[in-house]
Formats: C-alpha cells, sequence, structure tokens
C-alpha cells in the first residue's frame, strides 16, 4: 500500500521524524479464536515522509514473506487517522506467526517495526462482562457478556447465586443469547436481586465463566453511627459509621442545628474524613460551642441516625460514659429480632423448643441441661416475640447451630463472620450490659461494641430496624 506525496512535500520530508514504528493488535494477549477478525495497528511519527509501507509475516527471523494486502483475506487494511491498520478476516491457525511492518521513506531509507507473534487457537470459551454499577430499587440492569469461542459454544447459562436462571420469566424480559453476545436483563430490581451473577457458556472444548455482583442500594434506611454525646471544650469529637455494603456512590457527613443542615467538607485544621474497610470516620478537632449540634452520616439514598453531642463541661447533661450504656441497652431490642432471624419462621418456636427438650433429656446428667430442661418447662411462649436474647442464645447453641469459631462463650474475631460467631457477639454485648452494676461504659468500648454489633446486626443477620 502506498501513499502519494506531493512535489511540494517532499522537499521537506525525511525519514528523521520515524525513528520507532510501534505495531499492536486489538488483543492484548495477541491470542484469536478461529474465524475472529484481527486488526494490527502502526503508530509512528512524520507520516508525511513515508513513500509506501509493506506489511510482512516473519517466516523466521531473516525470511520475511510480504502480505498481498489486496487478497480478500486482507479486505480493510487501510490508511486511516495517520495509523496504518492490517485487517487479517476470518483468521485460521495457518495466520499463526510474527508480524512486523517495513516503511519505506522518500529518502529511500527502510525502517522496520518492532514485531508481534501473532496466534490462533481453538479453546474453551472466554467470557467477559461489563462492569454492573449499583442499581436502585425499581431500575433495569443489563449485564452484556462478550463471547470468544471456537468451536462455536453450544450452551449459554446465566446463574444467579448457585441457581440457574430462567430468561424466559418476566422478570429477565429482554434477555438475549445471540452470538458472541448475550445480554441479561433484570427488570423492576428489588432488594433480593441483590446477589453474584455469573454467565457459563459451554462449547466442545470445555467451558468458560464470568461473575459481576449486582449491589442494590437505596433498601435499607439503616446505618449506626456512634460518637460522644458531650464532650469538653477543646477536645476531639469521634464519629464512626459501619457500612453494611461495600459499593456506595456518594457518602456524607452532616451537621444539624436549628437554623440549617450542612454538609461536612474535609478541613486539616478542623475536619478530618477517613475510610478503613467498612467504617467511616469523621474527627471534630478542637471542640468549641458552636460544634454542638446533632450529626449524622448518608450514603447515598440511606441516613444514619443522629447523635446529639453537646460541648460542655457544666455538669448539665449526661456525661457522655452514661450516655453510652442508655444507648447500648437500648440496642438490645434490636439485637433480639437479629436473633429471630436466624429461626426460619418465628412461629416454630415450639418446634425449636421441643428440640431442645430432647436434647436436654438425652443428656440429663449434666446438672445445666437440667436447668435449662427446667427453664423451658416454665416458658408459656408459644412464638419467640416473647423470648429474650438468654433464651434464645440457648436454644440457638444447643440445638440448632455449629460453635462459633472461637466455642461458645469467647469473643469472636474480627475476621470470625459465621452465624453462629454473630450470635455470640450478640450474647457478648449482652453480658455487658447485664453482667455489670456499672452505669457508665468508657467511648472506646462503646464504640468498639456497637459497631461490632451493628454489623451483625444490619449486615450479616440482615436485619432491617430503625435505631434513631
Amino acid at each position: 500500500m502506498e501513499n502519494a506525496v506531493s512535489q511540494t512535500e517532499r522537499m521537506i520530508l525525511s525519514s528523521s521524524g520515524i525513528t520507532t514504528i510501534n505495531i499492536y493488535s486489538d488483543q492484548k494477549d495477541n491470542i484469536y479464536y478461529v474465524e475472529e477478525d484481527i486488526t494490527i495497528t502502526a503508530e509512528f511519527g512524520n507520516p508525511s515522509a513515508v513513500k509506501y509501507v509493506r506489511w510482512q509475516k516473519n517466516e523466521t527471523n531473516t525470511n520475511f514473506s510480504s502480505i498481498a494486502t489486496t487478497s480478500p483475506k486482507y479486505t480493510g487494511t487501510r490508511y486511516e487517522n495517520f495509523k496504518h491498520l492490517l485487517m487479517i478476516r476470518k483468521c485460521c491457525e495457518s495466520d499463526t506467526g510474527s508480524y512486523s511492518l517495513l516503511v519505506t521513506c522518500i529518502d529511500d531509507v527502510d525502517i522496520t517495526s518492532n514485531s508481534i507473534d501473532i496466534k490462533v487457537v481453538r479453546d474453551h470459551p472466554k467470557v467477559a462482562l461489563n462492569e454492573v454499577p449499583s442499581a436502585c430499587p425499581y431500575d433495569c440492569v443489563n449485564m452484556i457478556a462478550t463471547i470468544r469461542s471456537y468451536p462455536k459454544h453450544t450452551s449459554i447459562i446465566w446463574k444467579k447465586g448457585n441457581k440457574p436462571i430462567d430468561i424466559t420469566l418476566t422478570k429477565y424480559a429482554g434477555s438475549l443469547n445471540v452470538g458472541d453476545r448475550a445480554v441479561l436483563c433484570i427488570n423492576n430490581v428489588k432488594e433480593d436481586d441483590g446477589d453474584v451473577y455469573t454467565i457459563e457458556v459451554q462449547n466442545a472444548l470445555g467451558k468458560g465463566t464470568c461473575n459481576e455482583e449486582l449491589f442494590v442500594i437505596g433498601v435499607r434506611q439503616m446505618i449506626f453511627i456512634s460518637g460522644p454525646v458531650v464532650v469538653s471544650p477543646s477536645e476531639t469529637i469521634n464519629f464512626q459509621a459501619f457500612l453494611p455494603d461495600r459499593k456506595f456512590s456518594i457518602a456524607k457527613w452532616w451537621k444539624i442545628t436549628k437554623q440549617s443542615t450542612t454538609e461536612i467538607q474535609p478541613d486539616t485544621k478542623k475536619y478530618l474524613l477517613y475510610q478503613r474497610n467498612k467504617i467511616h470516620a469523621i474527627e471534630i478537632i478542637n471542640a468549641e460551642k458552636g460544634d454542638s449540634a446533632a450529626y449524622q452520616f448518608s450514603l447515598d439514598t440511606m441516613k444514619s441516625n443522629k447523635i446529639h453531642t453537646f460541648v460542655d463541661d457544666s455538669g448539665k447533661y449526661t456525661t457522655n460514659k452514661q450516655g453510652n450504656c442508655l444507648r447500648l441497652f437500648a440496642l438490645q431490642a434490636v439485637s433480639a429480632d437479629a436473633l429471630r432471624k436466624v429461626f426460619d419462621n418465628p412461629n416454630d418456636f415450639e418446634d425449636k423448643k421441643t428440640r431442645l427438650k430432647q436434647y436436654c433429656e438425652s443428656n440429663l446428667t449434666n446438672p445445666r441441661n437440667n436447668e435449662l430442661f427446667s427453664r423451658l418447662v416454665r416458658k408459656k411462649g408459644t412464638s419467640l416475640n416473647d423470648a429474650d436474647i438468654s433464651l434464645m442464645y440457648v436454644i440457638l447453641r444447643n440445638s440448632v447451630v455449629q460453635k462459633p469459631k472461637n466455642g461458645w462463650g469467647k469473643r469472636p474475631e474480627e475476621n470470625d463472620i459465621g452465624i453462629a460467631d454473630d450470635i455470640e457477639r450478640i450474647h457478648q454485648c449482652r453480658n455487658l450490659i447485664c453482667h455489670t452494676d456499672a452505669s457508665e461504659i468508657e467511648t472506646t468500648l462503646f464504640n468498639k461494641t456497637v459497631l461490632d454489633l451493628s454489623g451483625v446486626i444490619c449486615d450479616d443477620l440482615q436485619v432491617e430496624e430503625k435505631i434513631n
């Protein structure tokens, strides 16, 4: 392929501007499936200095074979936007090899590009999914898959979690599997649509898979923040928010007074905002009277509880440590609801109680089991609604749940995330309140306990509850 150059241009042309020629393919790994089209692009400086170019397939280090780009095999080979393009249509194994570009300049200097090794294969499918953004309720989400395969794929299966999806259902109307492109449409998104979605593509040589997680935001209205109620002047006010989900687009802290609601902007002298894993935090430095306000955290459409903080040392308000104790006590009702979620159906309390009785009766030689048995006999309730944390903990511990990683009665580690670990966290928090005569809780212990507990309530045990 040659480039025509005018006489005027010839006077100023030379090869000096074409010191390096870089060629590359449209696949990063230079691997293609049989019958795919290959595009190789060449870029270099001073293109007007080119007399003509020659695409080559390198048979050996010293033997170069010129490519007849006028052949239908290379239809589309052209010069466009200051780039030379080599098109190889419906490639086959014989197209495997090393390719380069030879450029002859107006001053008859020849310059050769780098070489790239193209490989044409028959293999199991490769599947790529577009990145799926977080979705709001009632949205329509499209998951688009690009499929590369030879032999051609014989089946495509979409899965939600581990369960296959029937794309003929109204919920997935608009989904299609055509050629090298598959689309899963999820209509009228609900909270329970949040999950990992997988596409499996099969051909005669094997299977290819790819997955993406869909996050549904704006459904849970509960984010819990912890922080002080009363702070002395010149101290630092610390607030922390536990995030139940991982993907959010907008996170904000707010200062609320009777006169206004103001978003807090980062300021190294006054406001420090930072994030660690699932924790968002803010530090308000050198507290003063003007910092007395309600503080709140928001994520997209969700808002946390409000904490009314007073900068005061007069003793007029409940102390910070006393406030910690009261707020932790109030959380026990929500913790009880979280435990009830472990039971599949709140109405089958009698069944769970019967199973525990059977367990106790089979181990009557244990004095502790005798005590549990007598306690349950006295219990007249017929549902979990009138069962306290202590009783539910006993039932779950002795009949239906495997023990926590650290064992029952011991505080779980941060990375212990099983259901039994979460049950034990709730139990530990309950003991913190019930097994002490103190009316105060240190802020550090309060923050650790509440953030741990709120993670169990709103994330692992999936209880949606207002804690304002």
